[in-house]
């Protein structure tokens, strides 16, 4: 987190190299979480940075589930403590798969990261590295993954490397075509597959733009079809930001989008709590409310914003922003983040009995748990911004 603006400047030539052109017919290069992350939603997302889009596969009839989560703190041994990694849920093999992310390589200032290539899959109690072997992809973080069931693989797209997918044993590299500007070069986008609309949907991040090796917070979203990304055009379509996360909703067969910020030092304005939604029709900005009295939550970057299966709506947690009060250089978390919101497709409802402070993180990977039919936490910044190594489980009791 230290690092964010020195290390893109750094990676702007890169991104450069990873761009497209009329004819472009280079791989996929780079790109970045949530959520994260992406994003579950994450990047980072899903993603999370960024987390995996796929979500679960919620009901539509009968009783209203009910509404008792709990986190759990798992004590299996895993991954090292790291923030801006990336996780999606795997459906055909039942596991989470998590790649790469930063590692602190001089603790506790962590003013110098690395970033990290090691693959681990969790099947809902273990974490079991996988050995590397054959094609591999390089060295990254801020880069998102979401399973792609058409391919029957988890994509792991951008943080300075070639499109790859993981199929449960070997990794494979996806050549991806596009006309200009596509996300050829990103880091802090949001990933996620939409059922509906029946493809892989990337949102905005930063970039370089055309012949460009600046970087920039693009504007623009595409969706992958085939072996070719196209734009998601029409008449509304989101502000480009980073660090926001996309969650799909299997009960209404929608996309949301939530979070993000305008660039990297962001002040408060740059923060949006905006809402999207993303259907067969496209973009469309929604009206978003709060229930029971509650207002809105305070708009963040790299927070989990992922759909959970057990009560059939998203849930947002954590991230990082700033209060109106604080200079651009002072992030802190804020006060309105330290609770768990849910979004049910119509209005937020703030749930602050929910929230446990040994869970609440910045810049972690989060996906469906195949064990608890709930939603997997692992690594991220904890308050006093230091890389975290541990898992916890949000689900039913």
């Amino acid at each position: 987190m230290r690092n964010d603006r020195s290390r893109l400047f750094a990676l702007s030539v890169l991104l450069a190299a990873c761009g497209s052109s009329p004819a472009d017919t280079s791989s996929e290069g780079s790109g970045g979480a949530a959520g994260a992350g992406g994003s579950w939603g994450t990047g980072g997302t899903d993603g999370t940075g960024g987390t995996d889009g796929t979500g679960g596969t919620g009901g539509t009839g009968g009783a209203p589930p009910a509404e008792n989560l709990t986190w759990k703190k798992q004590g299996a041994a895993g991954p090292s403590a790291r923030t801006a990694s990336a996780m999606a849920y795997d459906e055909k093999r039942n596991v989470v798969v998590l790649f790469g992310g930063l590692e602190c390589a001089n603790f506790p200032d962590c003013t110098i990261e690395n970033d990290l290539a090691d693959l681990w899959e969790w099947n809902g109690s273990t974490w079991t590295q996988v050995a590397e072997a054959g094609v591999w992809p390089g060295p990254r973080s801020r880069h998102a993954m979401a399973y792609d069931p058409l391919r029957e693989q988890v994509v792991l797209n951008g943080g300075g490397g070639a499109m790859m997918g993981w199929n449960g044993s070997t990794w494979e590299e996806i050549i991806a075509y596009c006309n200009f500007g596509c996300p050829a070069g990103r880091l802090d986008h949001a990933l996620a597959f939409h059922k509906g609309r029946g493809h892989l949907v990337a949102f905005s991040g930063v970039g370089t733009a055309l012949n460009d090796i600046s970087i920039s917070v693009r504007a623009d979203s595409y969706e992958l079809i085939d072996d070719f990304w196209h734009p998601i055009d029409g008449a509304e379509h989101p502000d480009g930001r980073v660090g926001s996360q996309l969650a799909y909703d299997p009960v209404r067969d929608v996309m949301w989008l939530f979070g993000g910020s305008s660039e990297y030092s962001a002040g408060f304005d740059g923060y949006p709590n905006d809402v999207w939604m993303l259907d067969e029709g496209g973009w469309h900005q929604v009206n978003a409310g709060g229930s029971a009295g509650d207002t809105l939550p305070w708009g963040r970057r790299q927070a989990i914003f992922a759909w959970h299966p057990a009560i059939q709506k998203v849930v947002l947690f954590g991230g990082f922003s700033y209060p109106a009060t604080q200079l651009v250089d002072q992030p802190l978390y804020v006060p309105e983040a330290l609770s768990v919101w849910t979004w049910d497709g119509d209005a937020w409802e703030n749930r602050p009995d929910w929230f446990l402070k040994d869970t609440f993180r910045s810049d972690q990977a989060a996906a469906q748990d195949p064990g608890t039919n709930g939603i997997v936490q692992f690594g991220g910044e904890n308050f006093v911004e230091t890389p975290t190594a541990d898992t916890h489980l949000f689900g039913p009791p």
